[in-house]
């Protein structure tokens, strides 16, 4: 039976960083807009209850904000884990629901990195590992760190067969 490590790698620090750089701009955008659905509701005289439920809603996306901003990126890197070796790739993270994913490396069938403005900025990638059905992303990761995982996961990818036409059916 297949022994399955224990997950030691861990992604980078600076993926802090870049979830709440995301996380600001979002809740940046979502007071933009519900101040001013604020400003409208005072300046045109809208019902009370609509008011209420602006301001309502005002304090759950601050409060959320300062969540998301401070202890929720500490939290989420320190359950990041994955380990990739000659058998399986797994990755496991999240604090209060755990998803723990173990992929064969034999199912593997494409592996790719992408990084936006603000992972550029960083110097990280987020890697993507495809199989046919289904694909793990593994955030956070140094862009030379991600480019000898890839040659890691390409080497030990086995070529099955080749694909042939069959031309007998006419």
């Amino acid at each position: 039976m297949l022994q399955i490590p224990k997950l030691t790698e861990q992604i980078s620090p600076k993926t802090m960083k870049v979830w709440r750089i995301r996380h600001f701009l979002l809740a940046s955008l979502k007071l933009i807009i519900l101040i001013s659905l604020l400003y409208f509701s005072h300046k045109f005289y809208w019902e009370k209850w609509i008011r209420l439920s602006l301001y309502i809603i005002l304090g759950s996306i601050i409060i959320k904000a300062i969540y998301k901003l401070t202890i929720y990126p500490i939290l989420l890197h320190k359950t990041w884990r994955f380990q990739i070796n000659k058998h399986v790739i797994q990755t496991k993270h999240g604090f209060f629901h755990t998803q723990h994913t173990i992929i064969p490396m034999a199912h593997v069938i494409n592996v790719q990195t992408y990084d936006g403005p603000i992972l550029r900025k960083c110097g990280l990638v987020t890697m993507t590992i495809k199989t046919l059905t289904s694909s793990i992303h593994i955030p956070g990761l140094l862009k030379t760190e991600a480019v000898y995982i890839r040659k890691r996961i390409l080497e030990r990818i086995p070529v099955h067969k080749q694909w042939k036409i069959d031309d007998s059916h006419g």
